[in-house]
């Protein structure tokens, strides 16, 4: 039971029984699939203090997407077992790309956050211009190999951004990408972006590894 107070709830928060936080409620019963393993529908609908009938509507959306998977029912003590359900690794996927002075890396994801491809890549030049055009190459040419739809892309650089002493006193910072937002780069891509430096990109994977190596030694 103390496994299930600690991370029952997803990192998303509780649900939203108005309909306009139908996108909201998604995420949150996406990501505590994600962080708890399968689930059925009664605790679900606990975690999230979503209305039973809110989240078994929520869950017939996803399974028509692909994004879960009915597990069929697992026995649970006495009466009808429940029916549980579990995050459908191939249903969706995400992509990946850390700019540095050493080259590009370009990482897939699953929707469980597991890598299913990695590589690297040496441009000659790493201005801004000449990188969206190696990531718009990189993303034709990956969504013709990777299973499910593509949820979105996160772009890590070297940083702080928008800094003339640390431009100026750091090899390591990139030229030419002051200016440049996750905003521009979700317009030019044609798929959400989300952008951050390195170091805080490091730590929130650090964070969200080891929230999820506790949760399975826990088991």
């Amino acid at each position: 039971m103390a496994v299930k107070d600690e991370i029952g709830r997803g990192r998303g928060g509780i649900g939203k029984n108005p309909a306009r936080s139908r996108d909201h409620n998604r995420r949150v019963v996406l990501d505590l699939l994600r962080q708890n393993g399968p689930q059925g529908r009664k605790e679900l609908a606990e975690a999230t203090q979503l209305s039973s009938p809110a989240v078994a509507n929520i869950l017939d959306e996803l399974l028509a997407e692909g994004l879960i998977l009915d597990l069929g029912r697992r026995r649970a003590g006495r009466g009808q077992p429940p029916l549980h359900f579990a995050l459908n690794p191939e249903g969706a996927h995400t992509f990946g790309f850390e700019i540095g002075v050493n080259g590009i890396v370009t990482v897939v994801l699953d929707l469980l956050g597991n890598p299913v491809t990695q590589r690297r890549s040496d441009p000659e030049s790493l201005a801004p211009e000449d990188c969206l055009r190696l990531l718009q190459s990189e993303i034709a040419a990956l969504r013709a190999d990777a299973a499910g739809q593509l949820l979105g892309i996160g772009v890590v650089l070297p940083g702080p951004f928008s800094t003339d002493a640390q431009r100026a006193a750091d090899p390591t910072t990139l030229q030419g990408w002051e200016d440049v937002s996750a905003q521009s780069l979700s317009e030019a891509l044609g798929h959400p972006v989300w952008m951050e430096n390195d170091a805080n990109a490091a730590a929130l994977s650090e964070a969200l590894s080891a929230r999820r190596r506790s949760f399975t030694m826990r088991r």
